[in-house]
């Protein structure tokens, strides 16, 4: 009985303890094992069971504590890689993708998710081979890292640099593969930017004109230099670096380069200080030297930049422009003409000494172009006269374009003299030159030499006048004398003898040479007072006419007369003809004993038409030749060749009259060759006339091109000669 007793006594101890824990039951069986069980004092089974379920309690709860931070954790490391800026992934074994973060997506291009899953990691590398070498690496060592080409979807590529690692499982056996990718397409450009732009400073500062070098303040040693410094002095980077500065300066300036080192020193600057740099030759070369200093965040000179600006050809500049302006003062100070120069502000800068000695003012009494005028035209009235012609000839050239007429006046020297002068006046850039010609004594010569010239103009008009009257009122009375004696000399012809018939013809043939003589003469004073006025001549039909007027003196002499084609010229045609018939006549007529022959050309020469008579006669003695150009000089005696000796006197007007020239070119024995150098047609006439082009010039007139063929075919025959 007791023993029932003691067992009820348990059980309702247990039910009690059960009951009290039974809340805390529950909540285990929820997995809530937030509560603690208490236990009792008694020692007894129960209480070993509740023990044994506090320790699984708290076990439990540790593992839950170590699980919940577990996933805190592992959803911190998602966030984390999901907001990740690098393209991160997972691959398994085989190398197909399994998981990546949105990042991974933008980079490749990728829009959906499920698009990227499965792929091979080759299919990311723009080369798939390039992958081949990732996937060695991480299986001899785990590990991959470094930078290769990759391709998105739409094809386009990008630099990507990535890491990857190895995941392996217990065993040790790799299970995938974890990588991570950043786009650094912008970075590598910016470097090379970067780069580009350094190589490009570096160049610009190795090959800058301007020499410069890096001084250190404390040591006075060159820290560096460009290359343009050792070009320039023939001196290596190894000769110039570490050495000190003051060895780059010549020794003629060595003292000024130190003055300007200690300017530095205490200024930190230095400005345009006028240095020479040694050369390797021994030479020099002059430099510009400026200076700044490098400092640091405390305003302390860490080193110097120095700046060498090449002045030598300046420099050189500047001494042969002394040297250039003392050769002027001695050239100016030793020309025959007074020489002035002046300003913008009208200051004589320069007065030369033939001014001084011709005018006498020297260069104090006259500084200004004001003191000049006051005392060379002190007459007022006189001086505003000047001053108005001065004006008006500078407004003449501003308006053409020309330069200032030389002007003239009457200049008052200090002496009080006046003297008539020619003034020039030319503004070089900011300065004017003015040269003063003393005329006086040469208007004074002008003038008698104009008088001189008139009154000979008067008395050639009255000897043309009297040569013409002569030669014309004589014609008569010779015609008279020699009709007499031709006809006392028919009805004497039976009384008389031989002695009276030689006078009679002595008479007869004076009078013929006579008339001769004055029929010349008459054409010689024609020339100028009765000249016509000057047209377009065809020198081919001249020829021709000139060769139908001497056909009896061809043929008497079997001559050959020919030609080349001949210009147009501006002319007076009878004169053309006049000189073709006495140039051909001559050849004709002054010959030896082989065939006469005479040969006409033409030639465009910058005077004009050069044209050539060229005959194979006896020629002319080179003594004699001076002569044959004047009135009535003959070589010969008279009954040598027939003539007056006033043909070639007549040509050399008509060229004259025609502003041309005659020469002769002659060897005796050999012939002779005339040029006549006339103005061509072109100069003469208008842009009406010069538009044809023809043989050896203009082209003729159509009235004139059958005439003109005709003439060349009758001319030229068989044998192109007469």
């Amino acid at each position: 009985m007791s023993q029932n007793n003691e067992l009820e006594t348990y059980r309702q101890k247990v039910e009690e303890r059960l009951a009290r824990l039974s809340p805390t039951l529950q909540r285990y069986a929820l997995g809530d094992f937030s509560d603690h069980i208490e236990i009792p004092d008694e020692e007894d089974e129960f209480t070993e069971l509740l023990v044994g379920l506090s320790l699984m309690a708290d076990d439990i709860r540790e593992i839950m504590v170590e699980k919940e931070a577990s996933i805190r954790e592992l959803h911190l490391k998602n966030t984390v890689v999901e907001c990740s800026m690098a393209g991160n992934s997972i691959a398994d074994e085989k190398g197909a993708i399994t998981l990546c973060n949105p990042a991974f997506l933008r980079m490749w291009g990728i829009e959906d998710h499920n698009d990227a899953i499965g792929r091979s990691v080759a299919d990311y590398f723009a080369h798939p081979e390039d992958a081949e070498p990732v996937l060695e690496a991480l299986g001899s060592t785990g590990e991959w890292k470094g930078e290769f080409l990759a391709r998105r979807m739409d094809g386009s590529t990008f630099i990507s640099r990535g890491l990857a690692t190895v995941i392996r499982n217990t065993e040790g056996e790799i299970i995938a593969y974890q990588s991570a990718n950043l786009d650094i397409s912008e970075e590598k450009s910016g470097q090379e930017a970067l780069m580009l732009s350094e190589q490009k400073y570096q160049d610009l500062y190795e090959n800058a004109p301007d020499l410069y070098c890096s001084v250190d303040p404390g040591s006075g040693d060159i820290m560096e230099c460009n290359r343009t410094l050792c070009i320039a002095t023939g001196f290596s980077k190894e000769e110039i670096i570490g050495h000190p500065i003051f060895d780059r300066y010549h020794e003629s300036c060595l003292e000024d380069a130190k003055a300007a080192f200690m300017s530095f020193v205490k200024t930190g600057t230095v400005r345009d200080a006028e240095l020479r740099l040694l050369k390797k030759d021994g030479g020099y070369m002059d430099v510009l030297l400026n200076v700044t200093a490098v400092r640091d965040e405390q305003g302390s000179i860490l080193y110097s930049r120095s700046v060498w600006h090449d002045i030598t050809a300046r420099k050189l500049a500047e001494r042969e422009t002394a040297e250039m302006n003392a050769r002027f003062r001695t050239i100016a100070d030793t020309m025959p003409l007074s020489l002035v120069i002046e300003n913008e502000a009208g200051d004589l800068t320069y007065v030369n000494r033939r001014f001084i000695e011709e005018f006498g003012y020297s260069h104090e009494e006259v500084p200004t172009l004001e003191d000049w005028w006051m005392k060379a035209y002190p007459d007022p009235a006189y001086r505003d006269q000047v001053f108005r012609d001065w004006m008006e000839a500078r407004e003449e050239a501003e308006r053409t374009g020309n330069d200032i007429e030389p002007q003239h006046c009457w200049v008052t020297c200090r002496d009080g003299t006046r003297k008539r002068v020619e003034f020039f006046h030319a503004p070089v850039g900011d300065i004017r030159i003015n040269i003063l010609n003393d005329i006086t004594d040469i208007k004074r010569s002008e003038e008698r030499l104009t008088a001189m010239m008139r009154e000979l103009e008067r008395s050639n008009t009255e000897l043309e006048q009297v040569a013409y009257v002569a030669s014309h009122d004589l014609q008569e009375p010779l015609r008279k004398v020699k009709s007499f004696t031709e006809l006392l000399a028919r009805r004497l012809e039976d009384q008389t003898d031989d002695r009276i018939e030689k006078y009679m013809n002595y008479i007869v043939s004076g009078t013929s040479r006579m008339q001769d003589l004055l029929n010349d003469l008459l054409t010689y004073s024609r020339i100028t007072t009765q000249g016509k006025p000057f047209e377009t001549v065809h020198l081919d039909e001249i020829f021709s006419k000139s060769v139908m007027n001497l056909s009896a003196a061809i043929q008497e002499n079997d001559a050959m007369v020919t030609r080349d084609s001949l210009p147009y010229i501006h002319a007076d045609r009878s004169q053309m003809l006049q000189l073709f018939q006495n140039l051909l006549g001559n050849g004709i007529k002054f010959h030896g004993e082989k065939r006469p022959m005479v040969h006409v050309r033409a030639t465009e020469t910058d005077a004009g038409w050069e044209l050539l008579f060229q005959d194979n006669g006896i020629g002319i003695d080179p003594d004699q030749q001076g002569r044959i150009f004047e009135v009535f000089q003959r070589l010969h005696p008279r009954g040598a060749y027939p003539g007056s000796g006033i043909g070639l006197a007549i040509v050399k007007k008509i060229v004259d009259r025609h502003s041309g020239t005659i020469s002769v070119e002659s060897t005796p024995g050999t012939g002779s060759k005339f040029s006549v150098v006339l103005h061509s047609m072109k100069e003469e006439c208008g842009e009406s006339e010069t538009g044809r082009t023809g043989a050896g010039g203009l082209e003729p007139p159509e009235d004139e091109e059958k005439a003109q063929e005709n003439d060349t075919k009758e001319q030229r025959g068989e044998s192109n000669g007469i």
